[in-house]
């Protein structure tokens, strides 16, 4: 077997530890580096109705890299993240793939134009609207309320396919 057999490129997942309230730092200058990082969210309201979006595991961010192949050592250099987390100062601690995979199932998609949807949080939870436009964090709605027509934009996180029962 030669070197190239000996340098086999496998992707995994592993977990950052940044520091306190430094997720999107990390997260950014980890990406600069080439990695993928991905950073869960969930959804909070607060007792005024405004919709917030907090880290899911406050403190750590998941990266993908190749510890035969990338220079991952450089993500502990990279401004607010803490340290890697390992099993062994040569092994970082490998995350289940399919750990990974079940949480980005349940991330927000973009929602196509015209779609009919519910908003389920913050002022206008319970109105039915449309999707004027979407992004995976944001979404653009046309509401009418009290026979008005109105545009709001809200987290992604907080609106819902509306299901007509027919």
């Amino acid at each position: 077997m030669g070197a190239a057999m000996d340098r086999v490129d496998i992707r995994c997942w592993y977990v950052v530890n940044v520091r306190p309230s430094k997720e999107a730092l990390a997260a950014f200058a980890i990406k600069h580096y080439g990695f993928t990082t991905y950073d869960p969210k969930i959804v909070k309201v607060t007792t005024k109705g405004k919709v917030i979006a907090r880290p899911m595991f406050p403190g750590y961010l998941f990266v993908n890299f190749s510890v035969l192949v990338d220079r991952w050592q450089r993500i502990t250099k990279c401004m607010g993240v803490k340290r890697i987390l390992v099993s062994d100062p040569e092994h970082p601690r490998l995350i289940p793939a399919s750990f990974v995979a079940r949480l980005m199932s349940l991330d927000p998609k973009p929602l196509p134009s015209g779609m009919a949807v519910t908003v389920t949080a913050g002022e206008y939870e319970g109105l039915q609207a449309i999707v004027d436009w979407s992004d995976n964090d944001r979404v653009g709605l046309l509401l009418s309320i009290f026979d008005a027509n109105a545009t709001a934009i809200l987290p992604r996180l907080a609106v819902r396919e509306t299901i007509f029962d027919g």
